[in-house]
């Protein structure tokens, strides 16, 4: 946990911030006691963004998550990582390592349903 500016700040923290500069490759955003955050242009979409001006204006306000707090108090932050729309896949895929996973029924099955259609 780290203090800046009377407000007490932790990674994995969701805030809401003002936007008040939009560069080619970062946004400039302020808290509402005026700590710097930096939001790099990769942490907004996994897609293409043709204009980034179309999603972030001068003055809006928008939720982020703190993903760094560098050693100047100054805190980078993601937009994507809490606005699941914004990813190409939002969801984490993990297979079990169990032997009984009953690929080789399934792989059975497809196979019986390719000959049947024959």
């Amino acid at each position: 946990m780290i203090w800046t500016n009377d407000e007490e700040f932790e990674i994995g923290q969701i805030i809401k911030v003002k936007v008040t500069k939009i560069w080619k490759n970062v946004i400039y955003l302020t808290t509402k006691n005026n700590n710097r955050c930096f939001l790099n242009i990769n942490e907004v979409s996994d897609y293409y963004i043709k204009d980034i001006k179309n999603m972030f204006k001068i003055g809006s306000i928008k939720e982020v998550v703190i993903i760094d707090i560098m050693a100047t108090g100054e805190l980078v932050v993601s937009f994507k990582r809490i606005h699941p729309k914004e990813l190409k896949n939002p969801f984490e895929f993990k297979l079990d390592s169990d032997k009984d996973n009953n690929f080789e029924a399934l792989l059975d099955f497809v196979n019986k349903g390719i000959r049947y259609g024959k």
